[in-house]
């Protein structure tokens, strides 16, 4: 089984003075005394609960890219997207090994005397997706993040929004002029569709977390259970996915085996009636809860490897932590998909995170284009090349392919989609 990862490698420049407070109420009660820097008023797990720290910038070199090494896939191994050639890696400079943000959301309000720290602005999260648009990250979906099959553009950065609790503030259907039932423009949903159909290059999805008793109802829209099944199926027919948060919210903290099994099956089992079409083998942790290290290693160890419910076999493909910091890829050695760090989508924390990355303090995920593929920068840049590893990029049926970027140009930094010069 592997261990809880052991905390933080560094923390950036920008982080390091500020004052992390922990929580205590609301969805995402940190698990552990140990705590992070992140913002002034903010929580997130703590650095003893992710494996992953902030890579800092580092050099690039100028020239024509050469592909210098490849690790070869499986004889007959089908090419669903071209190699990018020199003169695109020149102009993409991809780097798959970098860092991926994971945004977490709760809920959702047009009213500011009610924002909080987990209720955000609906004019806070169109002016989150204009930022991250207009600095090249392409949204992709969970199921891609977490199976290893990201499809973004060349040369753009993946971002995986998530949002917990399926609360109303999040889908609520309002009629149109036509009395057609249409997602309120208001709610999570409806700023964005209203997004991705004006930006159609910019991606589309977002993993909604269910709770079966609430079915975005709660708190203030109980009459709205009726269409939840309705709502299921109109959020993965235009592309978003539906997740596990347990059947009743339950910390998992400390349960016994039968009621940690039963309440990660049963949501599994509810969601395949309600939404034959689901990823509920991808849970986000309430509380950002795990079982308790030491009493409860069997449930920790039936998270990596499954376990058999009402004689079924249910295996998790992912599990979402609350906080802190932008994941490593998933072709990484340090990929766990039982232990992903996400970013709180408030403002004390995505203000630093999106500083970060503007400056080009944070080495970031940038795709070739190619799911088959796994393209890096030679040399590796020194903070993240503990994270390769041949071997398990060969044995995922991927071709390692790196190459020489371009050599230092200072005024390549803080720019989207290029190598950071430090």
């Amino acid at each position: 089984m592997r261990t809880q990862p052991t905390g933080h490698r560094w923390l950036p420049f920008g982080l390091v003075a500020l004052t992390l407070i922990l929580a205590t109420a609301g969805c995402d009660r940190a698990t552990t005394p140990r705590q992070v820097a992140l913002g002034p008023t903010m929580t997130a797990t703590p650095a003893g609960t992710s494996r992953t720290g902030t890579p800092r910038a580092f050099t690039s070199a100028t020239g024509t890219p050469r592909v210098t090494s490849t690790v070869p896939v499986s004889p007959g191994a089908k090419r669903a997207h071209r190699r990018l050639t020199p003169s695109q890696l020149k102009k993409y400079r991809p780097n798959e090994l970098g860092y991926i943000p994971v945004l977490e959301y709760h809920a959702i309000t047009t009213d500011p005397a009610k924002e909080a720290q987990f209720v955000r602005l609906a004019s806070d999260l169109r002016a989150d997706l204009t930022w991250l648009y207009k600095h090249d990250f392409h949204v992709i979906s969970m199921a891609s993040f977490v199976r290893n099959r990201i499809t973004a553009p060349p040369g753009k950065h993946p971002v995986v929004l998530t949002f917990d609790d399926a609360q109303s503030s999040q889908f609520l259907f309002v009629r149109d002029k036509h009395g057609k039932l249409v997602p309120d423009p208001d709610t999570a949903v409806g700023v964005l569709e209203a997004f991705f159909t004006r930006h159609p290059d910019f991606g589309r999805g977002g993993f909604f977390a269910i709770l079966p008793d609430n079915c975005f109802a709660v708190p203030d829209h109980e009459d709205q259970m009726k269409y939840c099944d309705r709502k299921l199926k109109w959020l993965v027919d235009h592309g978003y996915e539906v997740g596990n948060h347990t059947l009743g919210h339950q910390d998992l903290l400390d349960v016994s085996d039968a009621e940690f099994k039963r309440q990660i099956a049963e949501n599994i089992l509810w969601l395949e009636k309600h939404a034959p079409k689901n990823l509920g083998t991808v849970i986000a942790m309430p509380y950002g809860n795990y079982p308790q290290k030491g009493v409860h290693d069997a449930q920790r160890q039936m998270m990596e490897d499954g376990f058999t419910y009402k004689g079924r076999k249910f295996k998790l493909e992912g599990a979402l932590m609350v906080g802190s910091e932008p994941s490593v890829s998933p072709s990484s050695e340090l990929w766990d998909p039982i232990w992903i760090p996400r970013i709180q989508a408030a403002d004390a924390v995505l203000s630093v995170w999106f500083n970060e990355f503007e400056n080009g303090d944070v080495i970031l995920f940038t795709s070739d284009g190619n799911p088959e593929t796994v393209t890096i920068p030679n040399p590796v840049p020194r903070l993240i090349r503990e994270e390769i590893n041949p071997d398990l990029i060969r044995r995922s049926g991927k071709t390692l392919v790196r190459y020489t970027p371009p050599r230092a140009d200072h005024r390549t930094r803080g720019q989207p989609g290029h190598i950071a010069s430090s």
